[in-house]
């Protein structure tokens, strides 16, 4: 199901980027259908077509529990509002937006640790902590959370 979500519309992503999260959303549960986030977009797809969004572009997710108008919306920073497929009951869909928001604006601090190009250098001039993302220079023990492996 995994596989056939990310070969179906997960297929702009680059090299390194991996699935966080897969959301199937399809009938059959054949993957066909539904939402995945990578550390760079969120991808999704319902019946007809498929779409990317960069985690960068958005402004903020937020639930909507109303009698006809129910779903999972991001608000990109340009205006647009985006409903995106969601596999919770609705009595859970505020929680799990919250929760899927906050994890978003986690992604979007992108401290260099997670960047592929900065952990690929032997040598770092500015040292990017490896558990916090706290930016220093000079000695391996990050000042703010005291982490020493951030050779």
């Amino acid at each position: 199901m995994i596989q056939y979500a990310l070969d179906t519309y997960g297929t702009t992503r680059g090299e390194f980027e991996y699935p966080i999260l897969v959301v199937d959303t399809s009938r059959d549960r054949s993957g066909k259908e539904g939402m995945i986030l990578t550390p760079e977009h969120v991808f999704y797809r319902t019946m007809l077509n498929a779409y990317a969004v960069s985690i960068d572009d958005i402004r903020k997710l937020s639930s909507q529990t109303g009698f006809f108008h129910s779903g999972l919306f991001l608000e990109l920073h340009n205006g647009e509002q985006i409903k995106i497929p969601y596999a919770v009951d609705k009595k859970e869909l505020t929680a799990w937006g919250n929760c899927l928001e906050e994890f978003i604006h986690y992604l979007q601090e992108k401290p260099d640790s997670r960047n592929v190009t900065y952990l690929a250098k032997e040598k770092h001039e500015t040292i990017c902590c490896f558990r916090c993302g706290y930016s220093y220079k000079g000695g391996n023990v990050c000042p703010k959370c005291g982490y020493k492996m951030n050779e």
